[in-house]
């Protein structure tokens, strides 16, 4: 399962490194990452000990559909381009893409047909039932 972290400011600030570690501090896989102000990721990044894959990040700065390129410049992935990034052995099976949300404006985060999330395995949940919801009157 995938999941959906949608942020109006740095989509990343939860995961950051407090102090290095001695061993793998944690994993961050199958997830859609939409954001539209800050940066990916902050702080520092250098030790290696997480595991980011199979993940979908969009700024929506971006633009939109399945050709939009950014307008707002690629993400820092911790002081690195993708491909850098990829290198050192991170989110190798990660993409820059838009996910293609029925209407995130209006809340609809249902995915149309073509969405690069459902080639990366993401399995549509019904939202319905998901997040606030207004409780009926009992009267």
């Amino acid at each position: 399962m995938m999941r959906v972290w949608l942020s109006a400011a740095a989509a990343l600030c939860l995961l950051l490194p407090v102090h290095a570690e001695e061993h793998l501090s944690y994993t961050f896989e199958r997830n859609i990452v939409y954001y539209r102000s800050g940066k990916l990721l902050s702080g520092s990044w250098g030790d290696d000990r997480f595991a980011m894959e199979g993940n979908l990040y969009w700024d929506e700065r971006w633009g939109s559909g399945v050709r939009a390129r950014s307008r707002a410049g690629e993400p820092d992935f911790g002081g690195a381009a993708l491909r850098r990034w990829q290198r050192r052995g991170h989110d190798r099976q990660s993409v820059l893409r838009d996910p293609l949300f029925v209407d995130a404006g209006a809340g609809d985060f249902g995915l149309r047909s073509g969405s690069p999330a459902l080639r990366l395995g993401f399995r549509q949940i019904d939202l319905s039932s998901v997040g606030p919801r207004v409780r009926p009157d009992p009267s």
